[in-house]
């Protein structure tokens, strides 16, 4: 006997055609995971990075372990691209250092993090880059719903500091290309979930669907005015905009100012099959 089997059984893969250029094509399977692009800057180069993250208490920091916490998934160090701007390559501190960022934010219960605040700083022109990078974090969801909502309050200390190659790469580019413009980038894409399109697929089969979608980029990296601009079934806009609202972008930079971007063009592809 045949057994037809329900949407909950389907394989559902996305993927992102880029529109910006340099931006990094994704693709990824499973609904829910996310996926952070592999992010390259024109700048390049290896970042000597510190990354101390302070768990809310100081027992915390002396190694004591406290189960209510959420567990980090992935928690990575801000991209040069983030903050090369704020670096003056002719006039930079000899150790190398250029500053720390004290941002506080809360895990919800899907892991994802929230409420980031700068809570202090020794250099403001890295604030943005420190809140950016905080947005791309990921907890285990599992312990993020153990412990109350103050166990859920995390504070995390990034120190900043760069190497002699950096300074160098960066001279090179200012060389190369007649100053440190660029246009925004992606540094996370939430794929649709499935739920959200689940009522387009119509009985078994393999069902497909590409969605064009247009939208701004704020300064601080977040997507605005969202909007279809063409679907070959409009059943998927709405778990397409939903998507897209919760990307995380590095923003436009002029002039050493990160700027508002607009009109970026993004088109997702859905697959669905047996």
């Amino acid at each position: 006997m045949a057994v037809s089997r329900g949407p909950s059984c389907r394989r559902a893969s996305w993927q992102v055609l880029s529109s910006i250029p340099g931006e990094v094509n994704l693709a990824g399977k499973k609904k829910g995971m996310l996926m952070s692009s592999k992010f390259k800057t024109r700048a390049g180069g290896v970042l000597s990075f510190l990354l101390v993250l302070l768990l809310g208490s100081a027992p915390a920091l002396a190694g004591a372990v406290d189960d209510k916490k959420p567990v980090p998934i992935s928690r990575q160090a801000p991209p040069l691209g983030l903050y090369y701007y704020c670096i003056d390559p002719d006039n930079y501190p000899e150790d190398g250092f250029i500053g720390t960022v004290t941002v506080g934010y809360d895990v919800d219960w899907n892991g994802r993090t929230e409420n980031i605040a700068v809570q202090s700083s020794t250099n403001p022109c890295l604030d943005l880059s420190a809140v950016t990078i905080t947005k791309v974090w990921l907890y285990d969801y599992k312990s993020a719903r153990k412990g109350s909502a103050e166990d859920r309050k995390l504070t995390a200390t990034l120190e900043y500091r760069i190497t002699e190659e950096t300074i160098h790469k960066i001279r090179t580019l200012m060389e190369e290309e007649g100053g440190l413009d660029r246009d925004a980038q992606p540094l996370l894409r939430v794929p649709p979930e499935y739920a959200d399109f689940r009522r387009c697929v119509n009985g078994p089969g393999v069902w497909n669907a590409r969605v064009v979608l247009e939208f701004d980029v704020t300064a601080e990296g977040a997507p605005i005015n969202v909007k279809t601009v063409d679907a070959t079934r409009s059943c998927y806009k709405r778990a397409a905009e939903k998507s897209v609202v919760q990307w995380v972008y590095a923003p436009k930079i002029v002039d050493r100012q990160p700027v508002a971007r607009e009109g970026v063009r993004t088109t997702i592809e859905f697959q669905i099959g047996n």
